[in-house]
């Protein structure tokens, strides 16, 4: 690394960025937390997935929103409910649904981050609703990463508390 550059780790950029998505969200940014927010999700995801595998010795998806995507992609194949026990076309069929699930979930977020030819408008529903489903997601997923709450973080907190998210 060159004398004049500078390091964060990734952990620390989420935080930042979460923080300045709650921010936004509360000044009514709704597309700016998105995109923030949507970041850090992305990241802490990949930080509880890699702490979780270290851990089992093996790749695992651990985090509450690829849970709750898995059993509703396996409502959506109606099969179920242990994913280990489906044969390899049921396990198919619910990984079409699951991705299917993801880029529903990830639409707006890409939408604005993306332009491709011929888009020239980003439609969503509730940019409002968007933003706090993002900012909640990736609090989810530093809670699956960390185990705990974020406490040391004021705003984050707050966000959980005005949103009644937990980590039990």
């Amino acid at each position: 690394m060159k004398s004049n550059q500078q390091a964060v780790s990734k952990e620390y950029a989420t935080l930042v960025q979460l923080h300045d998505a709650i921010l936004l969200y509360y000044s009514g940014s709704y597309l700016s937390a998105i995109t923030l927010a949507g970041a850090a999700e992305e990241i802490l995801k990949k930080l509880s997935n890699e702490t979780m595998s270290e851990f089992i010795g093996a790749d695992v998806e651990y985090n509450q929103v690829d849970t709750s995507f898995t059993f509703v992609a396996m409502a959506m194949a109606g099969v179920g409910p242990v994913y280990d026990d489906l044969t390899d076309e049921e396990k198919r069929s619910v990984q079409q649904h699951k991705k299917s699930l993801y880029k529903d979930h990830n639409f707006t977020r890409n939408a604005l981050k993306h332009k491709d030819k011929g888009e020239d408008i980003v439609d969503c529903n509730d940019f409002e609703a968007e933003a706090k489903k993002y900012i909640a997601n990736a609090l989810m997923n530093y809670c699956d990463y960390k185990k705990k709450m974020p406490i040391e973080y004021p705003m984050l907190l707050r966000f959980c508390h005005e949103f009644g998210l937990s980590y039990n």
